[in-house]
């Protein structure tokens, strides 16, 4: 009796060795060529939720530290580099330019001062949703402060999201810029 049930769980284990087997094979093609699996995305990164203006006022305050802001985006492709400083060259990394969400881009001193200097890694994808916002495209902004280099931070950026395309346009900020004049010479 022993020996009868001893067999029959050899012969089931044998049947699961085989069934795990078949599963790891395909499995293991899977995790040896290294497809869908993003090594830019860090799961235990926790954000710091900031308001851009503070970061931009004090970025020694928040060096080295994971940060999420919301911004307007103005320009993608920005030639802010300084390797000999910084760890962002122009062969790897992508730059951008942002204004704060509250800023006011309707008066011409605030619009003339985006932030140029976001970076991100040419085979990040966080680039195809950065490539396809524009001009003045509300996103949010995840990524680490990595300096502050002539009291400026770099922004070395994980993930960007569009939360809602053209909050403003070109003809609408120069009417309010037009309406914000005629109200002050009243």
């Amino acid at each position: 009796m022993a020996f009868s049930a001893l067999r029959k769980c050899s012969a089931v284990a044998l049947l699961a060795s085989l069934n795990a087997c078949t599963f790891w094979s395909g499995d293991f093609e899977r995790l040896v060529d290294q497809t869908e699996r993003d090594f830019h995305h860090d799961p235990s990164i926790v954000y710091k939720w900031v308001e851009l203006d503070q970061l931009l006022a004090s970025p020694s305050s928040y060096k080295y530290m994971d940060v999420r802001f919301e911004a307007i985006m103005n320009r993608v492709g920005e030639t802010a580099f300084a390797p000999m400083w910084t760890t962002f060259i122009a062969e790897d990394y992508l730059s951008f330019s942002a204004w704060s969400d509250k800023a006011e881009l309707w008066r011409p001193e605030v619009r003339g001062r985006s932030h140029p200097l976001f970076f991100v890694r040419k085979d990040n994808k966080a680039l195809t949703p950065l490539v396809g916002a524009s001009r003045f495209s509300l996103v949010r902004v995840s990524g680490r402060v990595m300096g502050d280099f002539e009291q400026k931070a770099w922004i070395f950026v994980n993930n960007i999201e569009v939360i809602e395309k053209d909050v403003y346009t070109d003809e609408g900020l120069a009417a309010l810029s037009l309406a914000t004049d005629a109200r002050a010479a009243k």
